[in-house]
């Protein structure tokens, strides 16, 4: 009779457990660990213009600082924005274009971003798995009308990548169910 394997939650099914993960994550590599940066902080630097912002102490590694610190002088390889790890261990890489009125820009860079930032995060010594899903943060105005066209733009190239408002996203992932 063959043994039953223990069900792993289906990695669409994680939620942030706090900032443990990704400290724990960046102190594999120092130069990680000096960037690691409130979301909230990331999201102003990335234009986040709503008068709240929900997220209050939640921290993530800033990929673009990371990469900008690695390569000094030189021409630098484009990341996805930032990476938060969620309950054991899942690393979701996160994009914030909110600034963004042409969608079809974001379509074009978007695989390349992803493809180098699981490579940049590969290169850590504490690495173990990416969320299958990506996120890609849009304002909220017009947001209903640029998330229906990125996803049509996106479909063939890959359909996991996910856009969200930064208060669905933290809806999404932040609180717990």
């Amino acid at each position: 009779m063959p043994i039953k394997k223990k069900c792993e939650k289906n990695p669409s099914e994680h939620h942030f457990k706090g900032n443990d993960g990704i400290l724990r994550f960046a102190s594999g590599e120092p130069l990680m660990a000096e960037c690691i940066e409130l979301i909230s902080d990331i999201l102003k630097a990335e234009n986040y213009e709503e008068k709240t912002c929900p997220f209050d102490k939640e921290m993530a590694l800033n990929l673009d600082r990371v990469e900008i610190k690695k390569k000094k002088g030189s021409s630098r390889d484009k990341t996805v924005d930032f990476v938060v790890c969620l309950e054991k261990d899942w690393l979701l890489l996160v994009e914030a274009k909110l600034d963004v009125d042409n969608v079809a820009n974001i379509a074009k860079s978007i695989i390349k971003k992803i493809e180098y930032s699981k490579l940049l995060l590969q290169s850590c010594g504490n690495f173990c798995h990416t969320e299958e899903e990506k996120v890609v943060l849009l304002k909220n105005r017009n947001y209903q009308q640029q998330s229906n066209k990125l996803r049509k733009l996106l479909m063939a190239k890959d359909w996991q990548i996910i856009p969200y408002r930064v208060c669905d996203f933290y809806e999404r992932y932040f609180i717990s169910p």
